[in-house]
This record gives C-alpha cells, structure tokens and sequence, in this order.
C-alpha cells in the first residue's frame, strides 16, 4: 500500500467512524424508550430470581468447600492415627473453622 492509498483508507474510516451531530439524542431517545423500560413487578421479579440464584451458588460452593475441607481432615487423621488427640487439636480446629462449624466441632469442649 502506498502512502496515498494509506491516507485514503484513514479518510475512508474516520468517515465511517465519525459521530454525526444529534448522534447522542439519538442514542438517549432510542435506550429510554418506553418499549425498553419494565414494570416494577418485572423488575422485582427478576432481582428476586437473581438473589435466589446467587444465593444458591453461595451454598454449592460453601458446601464443596466443606466437602474439601473434610476430605482433607480424613487424610490428616488417616496419616497421624499415632497422634494424640492434643497433637491433632490446632489442625482439626482450623478445618472445622474453615467450614464455619466450629460449635459442632468435637474437640471444642475439651477432652
């Protein structure tokens, strides 16, 4: 390509590109027409939909970590049978910390 033939391209999209006057008007009366906006029932409707939604995403993913955490405690108890349950005490602590169950955690009352 030729240095004029690089100028006339550049011409040819900054034409295309250019933004005409009324371009904003035209957008503002286009995105706040009255076919586009919902009614406050629809709208509540679907925040409540996406609340439920998110809200079970929450609990899938708290309950694999869960399941992770517990895995994960298996293998520690499985690996350090010998261990004494006060050997064993600050690491089944953290896991059970971790899964947000530590008022049902074995050890919380003592020995």
């Amino acid at each position: 390509m030729t240095a004029a033939e690089q100028l006339d391209t550049l011409e040819r999209l900054e034409v295309f590109l250019a933004r005409h006057p009324g371009r904003a008007m035209e957008l503002h009366q286009k995105l706040s027409s009255p076919s586009r906006k919902r009614s406050i029932p629809d709208t509540v409707k679907r925040f409540q939909v996406r609340q439920a939604k998110a809200s079970a995403k929450r609990e899938a993913l708290q309950l694999e970590k869960a399941q992770k955490l517990r895995e994960l405690l298996r293998k520690v108890c499985q690996n350090s049978f010998r261990c004494r349950h006060w050997a064993m005490l600050p690491i089944v602590t953290n896991v059970y910390m971790m899964c947000g169950k530590y008022h049902n955690h074995p050890m919380s009352i003592g020995f």
